[in-house]
């Protein structure tokens, strides 16, 4: 007998429901509590108005150049938790922060239309290039972080801005695996000062907006 089967029949009832009936919700879900954190870090790295707006969908991610946070339904209601733990597909607490606080860096590159500027293009390439689902990073890289599994910041330059983001937003990994530490959130939240000091890279000429769940490290 699998995980799954082992189940409570009142458990595994849950999947014969549409999504619209069982209610779920950000508020006062246990998803409630890892935007409140997503929030107190922004804060502690001096964002006073920028919160991104969180919303109940399949799979983490942003529609494209859209900014918003979509979180996976299931997180919201423990029966279904527990449905995705038996079938050992259920994120760790650490790795549903990984991908808020990446997330977060979608929604915030988009919101302020960061990538339409000559200095962000410097930083990270061309926003438009050809999005690919397959792609050859450089394991160990120094010239990107190290965040999501597979070296993620490699597979595009809205990629490599979200880990960036993410790898400067969480507390006490900064710099893993990368020079380019130095973002800065200025006061009024809507601007990020970018560091001096940048590797050198070859700079070569859309993301669907999603991230399969796997396992990831910092």
């Amino acid at each position: 007998m699998t995980r799954f089967e082992a189940l409570d029949p009142e458990i595994r009832g849950v999947l014969g429901k549409k999504v619209s009936e069982l209610g779920l919700r950000v508020e006062g879900s246990p998803v409630e509590g890892y935007v409140r954190q997503l929030y107190k870090e922004l804060d502690r790295r001096g964002f006073k108005k920028f919160r991104p707006v969180c919303y109940l969908t399949d799979e983490w991610g942003c529609p494209d150049q859209q900014p918003v946070l979509g979180i996976p339904f299931y997180l919201a209601d423990s029966k279904l938790r527990t449905i995705e733990k038996a079938a050992d597909a259920l994120e760790t607490d650490r790795q549903i922060m990984m991908y808020m606080r990446h997330e977060a860096g979608h929604v915030f590159n988009y919101a302020y239309r960061l990538y339409t500027t000559p200095q962000w293009r410097d930083l990270f390439g061309p926003f438009f290039r050809s999005y690919r689902d397959e792609y050859r990073p450089i394991p160990f890289s120094k010239h990107f972080v190290r965040h999501i599994e597979g070296w993620y910041a490699q597979k595009h330059p809205d990629e490599d801005f979200a880990e960036t983001f993410a790898v400067w937003l969480t507390p006490g990994a900064h710099g893993a695996g990368s020079t380019r530490d130095g973002l800065r959130s200025e006061s009024c939240g809507m601007s990020i000062a970018w560091p001096s000091r940048l590797p050198t890279r070859n700079r070569s000429s859309r993301r669907e907006k999603s991230i399969s769940r796997q396992t990831t490290s910092a």
